[in-house]
């Protein structure tokens, strides 16, 4: 069988609470140690966030509610200068967040290393979204779990 990195996205509800929410999302990340299983505790050391004081949840919170008025606000104006108006509001409650999880392959143990493989997967998150104008909040290496991973 082939070594192989997964790399998998889904988008956050805006809620607090509940399955595939931002609130749950940041609660994992905040509370690694106590909500993860951890299978490798000697490799703990090894976690790294690439995220230094990385927003709270409120402050995400204040982030979308800014982007919805802005949003919202340039289409009123939009449809106002166009004798077809066709653009629309956000939903209330569309998801703006997605969450990325990234995972190395443990097969790949010994011919590329965590560390080179944890660079290129970083130069991937920035080149696929900081330039291109999306703020990552959180970036996160796991080595103490059953498969390494980024998220």
């Amino acid at each position: 069988m082939a070594a192989m990195a997964i790399a998998r996205f889904v988008s956050l509800k805006m809620g607090s609470r509940g399955k595939g929410s931002l609130g749950q999302s940041l609660r994992h990340l905040d509370k690694h140690f106590q909500s993860a299983e951890i299978t490798r505790p000697e490799l703990s050391h090894e976690n790294r966030s690439y995220i230094t004081n990385p927003p709270s949840y409120k402050q995400l919170i204040g982030v979308a509610k800014r982007y919805e008025e802005k949003h919202n606000t340039a289409v009123d104006e939009w449809n106002r200068t166009h004798d077809k108006p066709k653009r629309r509001h956000l939903k209330k409650g569309a998801s703006q967040f997605i969450e990325g999880l990234f995972t190395y392959s443990p097969e790949m143990e010994g011919k590329i290393s965590v560390a080179d493989w944890a660079e290129a997967t970083i130069n991937f998150i920035k080149r696929e979204f900081k330039d291109k104008g999306c703020k990552v909040a959180r970036c996160e290496l796991h080595r103490d779990e059953k498969t390494t991973h980024i998220s």
